[in-house]
């Protein structure tokens, strides 16, 4: 296939900032990376070998858009397999939802099913490729060997249309901990500096102490794409270039790491922007984190606010910094986001385990609420003698967030 690069004139002066911005954080990330580190490899490119097999009975598999608006796809599950992943794609132009997935033993989920709801975004209308792993938690029916539809409603399609499927699958004996490949891609002038290769890396050691609490280690391999453009198009809008990009690189987690990126800032500090949740295995326009390195290092670009030291070493802009690249590859595992507080009340909660509360002040004040990896935002301590860059840590998983993260097919 012959693939084609978005590329940006190389700026010098976007070389010269993305510089500055590491070099004040380097010494303190890769510091703070060396206390309580957790194993993880990170590869060079030329020497990269996936961790991840995962089977693909159904390539391409078509079905078209009745006059209701609704397709169906069937497909049949062979034995031994604890997970699957089934994503859907057109070519034509508007949005597409799963409405529910039957099995042998009837529906197994619906978008009518509030938890159900919860538990998967596959159920929200959205550009395509839609996204759908199953089971999602330990107490998902039981997937058996047999027949199963998926159910899709879809807007602004023509009758007629055609949907084209692919299902993923995977064997796992251990669905409480495994590996995941993942792919840093350094892109456009941060990719040209020493000191930005050599932070990144610090900051994967960082996301992984934070990642093992879910029984997760990171296969890593780091790329360096100078050709890219300094400001990455919005994932979860899809855009061709990560999917050209998922072809070269092949299936798994790919997080982009560039100056600048469009992405939606639902929440304070926010640089981390998804394709969808759960995101696809597989190449497509949406297989995509994308880390806004300009955003996480706040508005003088630098990586220099003090702080309460956390672990001695870790300062609170590049540990706010860790934390959101942790939770884009959660996110794109499955995780959606803890809870969302607004004034007086919760507009979302996960429908987990993970701690909840009944308003922002609450939620601000819970001291299990707030230090959850999925929490939205991070929390300012406060206090007679609190900085006002302190920050609480998020780096706890509960055990429901496990659960889901471990059943995404591509961790084993």
């Amino acid at each position: 296939m012959h693939t084609r690069y978005y590329r940006d004139n190389f700026d010098l002066l976007a070389f010269i900032r993305a510089t500055l911005w590491i070099a004040l954080l380097l010494l303190a990330l890769f510091l703070g990376a060396c206390t309580k580190s957790a194993d993880v490899t990170i590869q060079e490119e030329e020497a990269f070998t996936p961790a991840v097999n995962v089977d693909f009975p159904y390539v391409g598999l078509e079905s078209k858009v009745d006059a209701r608006g609704l397709a169906r796809v069937s497909f049949v599950i062979p034995e031994r397999i604890t997970a699957i992943q089934l994503v859907t794609d057109t070519s034509e132009q508007g949005k597409l939802r799963l409405l529910e997935l039957k099995g042998p033993q009837g529906v197994v989920w619906s978008v009518n099913n509030i938890r159900d709801s919860k538990l998967s975004f596959a159920g929200n209308s959205a550009n395509p490729p839609n996204t759908f792993n199953f089971p999602i938690v330990a107490d998902s029916p039981e997937l058996v060997t047999g027949n199963y539809q998926a159910t899709y409603e879809t807007e602004g399609m023509k009758a007629g249309s055609v949907l084209r499927s692919t299902l993923i699958t995977k064997t796992d004996d251990d669905l409480n901990s495994g590996i995941v490949d993942v792919d840093f891609v350094l892109c456009g002038a941060i990719s040209q500096s020493d000191e930005t290769v050599k932070a990144v890396k610090a900051s994967v050691k960082i996301v992984q102490q934070i990642l093992a609490r879910g029984g997760l280690t990171l296969n890593v391999v780091l790329r360096k794409r100078p050709e890219l453009p300094n400001r990455l198009p919005d994932p979860s809008k899809g855009d061709v270039l990560y999917e050209e990009l998922g072809n070269q690189f092949g299936p798994g987690v790919h997080v982009y790491f560039a100056s600048d990126a469009i992405m939606q800032h639902r929440f304070e500090r926010d640089s981390s922007e998804v394709g969808s949740i759960p995101g696809p295995f597989i190449p497509s326009r949406k297989s995509a984190v994308t880390i806004d390195i300009g955003e996480a290092a706040g508005n003088d670009g630098l990586f220099d606010a003090k702080g309460e030291e956390v672990d001695r070493d870790q300062g609170p802009e590049h540990r706010i910094f860790s934390e959101f690249i942790a939770q884009g590859i959660l996110h794109y595992l499955g995780l959606p986001i803890s809870v969302v507080p607004s004034g007086n009340f919760i507009s979302f909660s996960d429908g987990l385990d993970s701690p909840k509360c009944i308003t922002q002040r609450e939620c601000e004040n819970d001291a299990d609420s707030r230090i959850n990896i999925m929490f939205p935002y991070p929390v300012r301590k406060r206090g007679r003698n609190v900085r006002g860059t302190d920050y609480y840590p998020r780096d706890q998983i509960s055990s429901g967030q496990r659960q889901v993260i471990n059943r995404y097919v591509g961790v084993n």
